[in-house]
């Protein structure tokens, strides 16, 4: 379990600040699956022409299968506010990747021009 999450984190290097990698076991595979949809979803919207439905139905499945919601706590100085997602560790860490994907929220009309820069 902790080799293949050390993997994970080794092959996240620029995630590892925007997301807080679940413990227990990740399923690689599933994760790499999901950034090549990703990247499809990007590259496609660089060239102004219609996304893949493939790649929208698994960032979309990625996204409801791990439903944010916010958390209310206490510092002991002041309120504080923490996204949570239920569901497994490869289950949250899909829907934190598909939530902020490189640009994927920006991708709802999406000024192609800053795309291609």
């Amino acid at each position: 379990m902790g080799g293949r999450r050390r993997a994970c984190r080794a092959g996240l290097p620029s995630d590892r600040d925007r997301h807080d990698i679940p413990a227990g076991e990740i399923d690689l595979a599933a994760v790499r699956a999901l950034r090549a949809h990703v990247t499809d979803a990007i590259e496609t919207a660089r060239t102004g022409l219609q996304l893949p439905s493939l790649a929208l139905r698994a960032i979309t499945e990625a996204l409801r299968s791990a439903p944010a919601h916010q958390e209310l706590g206490w510092s002991g100085e002041a309120v504080t506010i923490a996204a949570r997602r239920p569901g497994d560790a490869t289950t949250t860490l899909l829907a934190q990747l598909a939530a902020v994907g490189p640009g994927l929220p920006h991708l709802a009309g999406i000024d192609n021009e800053i795309l291609t820069q």
